[in-house]
């Protein structure tokens, strides 16, 4: 896991730069390399656990599936966005579902979630520096699941359990990468200020789909 940890960060840093570059082909092995490291780093933090409860090993897997399509995700978003786009809504949609069936959200959550999307929502929408056009609609559904995921598992600080804390803080971080990055996709910002943007989205998405991956670790469903 060690050598795993630095060939990310590496790669990680070489994404980041590559956006002050136009090379696609730097971008994209990169890109891969960070994306397959978060992916390999939750293989093996799966096949760490011995004798995991049948909830803990149906739950790590559907998130292994999550990381697996986000990968799938990363490698189109270079290419071609919708298909990117489309490929990162059913990662979000696979977090969902391994959340819920994993512990059930109660009714408290539930309202949280309501309180935090409503304003959310018209922030969006009335934002003047943003310019969604006709994706509003699929983009705002998109954020209010990773704002789901996020909300879900904000339970699992207290557990007792160093990993299961992680599963929090990258779902945090994935949030925190996809609303910074809206301002670079659908807003008018000067070059300078978009690279800004770009290099935070970077470093908050990798080192977020990093911790979801080592939060996997440990069997935290028996507490």
């Amino acid at each position: 896991m060690k050598y795993l940890i630095q060939v990310f960060i590496l790669s990680m840093f070489a994404y980041a730069a590559a956006q002050f570059s136009d090379n696609l082909w730097f971008a994209l092995i990169s890109k891969t390399i960070a994306s397959g490291s978060f992916f390999y780093a939750g293989l093996l933090s799966i096949k760490k656990i011995e004798n995991p409860s049948p909830i803990f090993s149906r739950f790590s897997k559907t998130m292994i599936w999550g990381l697996l399509v986000s990968v799938c995700a990363d490698i189109l978003l270079e290419i071609i966005f919708e298909a990117g786009f489309g490929f990162f809504f059913v990662a979000q949609i696979i977090y969902f579902f391994a959340l819920v069936r994993f512990r059930k959200p109660g009714k408290k959550i539930w309202f949280i979630l309501f309180l935090i999307d409503i304003p959310l929502f018209i922030t969006e929408y009335f934002n003047p520096f943003l310019d969604f056009g006709v994706l509003f609609v699929p983009l705002f559904i998109y954020i209010s699941f990773v704002l789901a995921n996020t909300v879900f598992s904000f339970n699992l600080f207290k557990s007792k359990c160093k990993s299961a804390k992680l599963l929090p803080a990258g779902l945090i971080l994935f949030f925190i990468s996809d609303y910074v990055l809206q301002f670079k996709l659908f807003g008018s910002f000067p070059e300078w200020l978009n690279l800004v943007i770009r290099v935070v989205n970077v470093f908050t998405y990798f080192s977020g789909q990093f911790l979801i991956a080592l939060s996997l670790r440990e069997d935290f469903s028996k507490e």
